[in-house]
């Protein structure tokens, strides 16, 4: 079973939503880190959701 919505179609997110009424929705900031990818945020923040959902 898949649990991360960037994973699934749109079909497979549907049946998701309807068998579960709770969602983990990972944020994060965006700022300068210099010379580094501005994904690094957004990377931090998938991980703890990641994490959470185990």
């Amino acid at each position: 079973m898949k649990y991360r919505l960037w994973d699934m179609s749109w079909m497979e997110a549907e049946k998701a939503f309807k068998r579960s009424d709770t969602a983990i929705i990972p944020v994060g900031t965006f700022h300068g880190h210099g010379p580094t990818p501005i994904s690094i945020d957004s990377s931090c923040s998938r991980r703890y959701g990641l994490h959470r959902i185990k």
